[in-house]
């Protein structure tokens, strides 16, 4: 053997200056220690920067503490000697510490090595005796950051995202939080230190970093805090330490009792992560369940709708900034009604975020709480909208049924835009109709109780108008969804009881004079099945209404007659009395709308030609019924002015008929020169093949 130690420089097997990196393997499988010794001796490189993995971070992570030593020994002296290496803070000093490193170019922080504390401290077996020769032997800095590139507020940039305390903080083995992390705070190591994400150590036990933690990360944040961390400490993005131990209740208690300050953040996150004992035990110190954010810089705001405008926004909430939140609000947005087939979880679910919302509303939760959306996602210039948490859940879809239990609930306390809670029920995506108690899992309801019978016992007024004179009929009847208007069937109970108590809504026009039938009317012929507005005639309805436009309901129905049934109900509107040539404040009858709407799609989005086939039996219907093809409204426009921006079929029609396509309006246009003014060729064409 020592023969072959001796053969080891002199047969060239190794060479100063190079890193002989497979040898230093070889040599460690066999344990051949010496060999690695007289490597050092030979000058073979231990400490080379251009390697990310240098031969002595070999050996500092996989724990030779003596062999590393005794090389240490060795090459330690010459890296001081070359002035790249030597002690942390003292010059004079040889030492394991980088002083060469480069941090100015994103682009060459990779060429840096690791620090050689960190590597230390993330073996997985114990490596103490090792972290305690680099730092009292060989001099590293306790508080060294691993510096990586970081893309940050659309730059690269060079930024510390690892240091040794940070690095056992998370927890992920035994040692490193019984042994190393008091060892590193009695060197010295920086309890506050922060990295690029502003995280110091107790936030990254807490998990602050996203990843998920080690086993041991409750143990190293519970030493951390009472070796004095900043408890109040909050990241970048706005985490505190108690929004981050939002999942232990054993944290949280401990974190507030070492005068960790209560925070909206730390009530959202325990909502979030639906424990209702954290939440409990943030609200039992006094702290408002009304709590909301501190508002933000107009820079920080702008930033925020940039990103909600971008290529992230669904990661956002669309319309309310996080400022503006309630915690009833955001507990409440979480409890959905559950729609059937639903898993068992989701009925766990469930009832986790009811006792949120009942522990929230016994500490004081103010249901009518006020704060504002963001109607406009202009980055410029957004425009905001007063809301009220309990309506906007409700219209939301929030399961109703604990709300309504409310100790002296004011059921007709109106929001910015006049609404009661039986009108932002009306327009909300459960319906009115929604039976109390159908979310329970055993479907054990006995008596079925509507929200809107539940509303009406605890003393609704039936008869409340909002802002805009609408009623609740109103409501119901021009309640969308996401995919258009909402059943009858959601509704039809509720309507039905609205005509038995209050028949009189059925023709209290709004304040632009529009009845509900106006709008039954309208939704009919938008979904070309007139139920609605059929089932308000029947119940006595007048159809004679107008709105303030001079609107009757032909006017509003014209426009979609496209439809078989839309057809059949027009014309039993005429039988009914209505003028089909009624002119309104522009003097301008149902045909003018007809007319008007009668452009015809192409390119694939457009209508199919059945469609357009079936529009053309409109004017032979409103022939027969007896409409004046000759009107003139206000202005002096005659059908064709209406029409010369439409279908040119329904224009020919019309031409058929023997109207005349050079008649002139009050300011001297012919229907062609509307037809040119718009752009419309088909129509054009029809007389350059005359010329």
């Amino acid at each position: 053997m020592e023969a072959r130690l001796q053969s080891l420089g002199a047969s060239g097997m190794v060479q100063p200056d190079q890193l002989h990196q497979n040898h230093l393997l070889s040599f460690l499988r066999r344990k051949e220690w010496k060999f690695i010794e007289k490597m050092a001796h030979e000058g073979v490189d231990f400490l080379k920067t251009s390697s990310r993995v240098s031969n002595f971070t070999v050996l500092v992570s996989h724990g030779y503490a003596s062999l590393a030593e005794t090389v240490g020994d060795i090459v330690v002296q010459k890296g001081f000697e070359s002035g790249d290496w030597h002690a942390f803070g003292d010059e004079t000093r040889p030492g394991l510490w980088f002083a060469k490193r480069d941090i100015s170019d994103p682009s060459k922080v990779s060429q840096n090595p690791p620090p050689l504390l960190i590597k230390a401290t993330q073996r997985e077996l114990p490596n103490l005796p090792m972290v305690k020769l680099l730092v009292e032997k060989f001099g590293v800095d306790v508080n060294e950051m691993a510096y990586s590139r970081e893309y940050m507020n659309g730059e690269y940039i060079i930024a510390g995202s690892n240091s040794p305390l940070h690095s056992v903080s998370r927890g992920d083995h035994w040692w490193q939080v019984h042994q190393a992390l008091p060892y590193l705070l009695k060197a010295g190591a920086n309890i506050h230190l922060r990295n690029h994400l502003g995280q110091t150590p107790l936030l990254t036990a807490l998990k602050a970093d996203g990843n998920w933690p080690g086993p041991f990360n409750k143990t190293a944040a519970r030493l951390l805090i009472e070796a004095g961390a900043d408890v109040n400490a909050i990241d970048k993005e706005g985490r505190s330490c108690l929004a981050c131990a939002r999942h232990d209740v054993g944290l949280v208690k401990l974190l507030i009792s070492h005068g960790a300050v209560v925070t909206a953040d730390s009530i959202l996150a325990a909502i979030d992560s639906k424990s209702v004992p954290i939440l409990q035990a943030l609200l039992s110190g006094g702290v408002s369940a009304n709590i909301r954010a501190d508002k933000p810089s107009e820079e920080a705001l702008a930033a925020e709708r940039k990103k909600r405008n971008n290529r992230y926004r669904w990661a956002y909430d669309s319309s309310i900034h996080r400022h503006e939140k309630f915690p009833l609000f955001h507990a409440g947005k979480l409890l959905k009604t559950i729609k059937p087939p639903a898993t068992r979880q989701e009925h766990r679910d469930t009832e986790t975020y009811i006792q949120l919302v009942q522990v929230l509303l016994e500490h004081g939760a103010d249901p009518f709480g006020k704060f504002l959306i963001e109607n406009s996602s202009g980055p410029d210039t957004p425009s905001y909208r007063e809301a009220t948490v309990l309506h906007e859940l409700l219209a939301d879809g929030s399961l109703p049924e604990v709300y309504l239990r409310i100790p002296d609930l004011d059921v007709d306390h109106r929001d910015a835009q006049g609404r009661t809670l039986l009108h932002a029920v009306c327009s909300g995506i459960n319906y009115p109709d929604y039976v109390i108690g159908s979310y329970q899992q055993n479907g054990q309801i006995g008596e079925k109780t509507t929200v809107f019978q539940q509303l009406l016992s605890l003393g609704a007024d039936i008869e409340a108008v909002d802002n805009s004179s609408r009623n609740v009929l109103h409501y119901m009847i021009g309640n969308e969804d996401r995919h258009g208007f909402v059943e009858f069937n959601k509704f039809e109970a509720s309507l039905a009881e609205v005509i038995k108590k209050a028949p009189q809504l059925m023709d209290q026009p709004d304040s632009s004079g529009e009845t509900p039938l106006h709008a039954a009317v309208l939704r009919g012929a938008n979904r070309g099945k007139p139920d609605i507005a059929q089932a308000l005639l029947k119940a006595g309805a007048d159809h004679l209404t107008v709105t303030k436009k001079g609107d009757n309901l032909l006017h509003s129905l014209a426009s979609r007659i496209r439809t078989e049934h839309n057809r059949d109900f027009f014309e039993d509107l005429v039988k009914r009395g209505i003028d089909i040539n009624a002119r309104n404040i522009n003097g301008e009858t149902p045909l003018f709308a007809f007319c008007v709407k009668s452009k015809a799609k192409k390119h694939g989005s457009y209508s199919s030609k059945g469609k357009a086939m079936e529009k053309l039996k409109a004017i032979p219907l409103m022939e027969r019924l007896g409409a004046d093809l000759f009107v003139k409204d206000s202005r002096g426009r005659g059908l064709l002015h209406a029409a010369a921006g439409g279908s040119v079929d329904i224009f020919k029609q019309l031409m058929e008929r023997g109207l005349d396509v050079m008649l002139e309006d009050e300011v001297q246009q012919t229907p062609i020169d509307v037809a040119a003014a718009c752009g419309n060729k088909d129509i054009l064409e029809l007389f350059e093949k005359k010329i």
